[in-house]
C-alpha cells in the first residue's frame, strides 16, 4: 500500500480474507515460496533473501472497557530465513464511542 487506506466503516473479515486470497492467487511457487512481482509486473529473479514482500495484517479487540489495549503482530519465519523489517507503516481505524462524541467537538490532531 502506498497510501493510507480510506476506511469509513469496518470492513467485514470475510471481505478482507477474499481480497488477500485474490491478491496472492497464482503466485505461489512449486517449492511453496511466494513469488512477489517487481514494480514492472515481472517476477523478481534475485535470490530469495533479496526479495521484498508486503505483509498486511489486521487486528481488533473485543475488550472496549480496558484502558490498555495491545496489538501483537507475529510474522512466521517459514523456511528458517532471516527476516528483516526495513520499513513499517501502521494505520489505525478508530471508532469513537457515542459518549465521547456527546462531550463536545474538541479534536486532537496526532502526528
Amino acid at each position: 500500500m502506498r497510501e493510507r487506506p480510506n476506511i469509513t466503516h469496518a470492513v467485514p473479515k470475510a471481505a478482507m480474507v477474499t481480497a488477500l486470497r485474490k491478491l496472492h492467487a497464482g503466485k505461489v511457487r512449486e517449492d511453496g515460496r511466494l513469488e512477489i512481482p517487481s514494480m514492472d509486473g515481472q517476477a523478481s529473479s534475485g535470490p530469495p533473501h533479496d526479495q521484498l514482500s508486503e505483509i498486511i495484517s489486521f487486528a481488533e479487540t473485543d475488550d472496549l472497557a480496558s484502558s490498555r489495549v495491545r496489538l501483537y503482530f507475529f510474522i512466521s519465519n517459514e523456511g528458517n530465513q532471516n527476516l528483516f523489517v526495513v520499513q513499517a507503516s501502521l494505520w489505525l481505524y478508530l471508532k469513537l464511542l457515542p459518549y465521547v462524541l456527546e462531550k463536545g467537538s474538541r479534536r486532537k490532531h496526532f502526528q
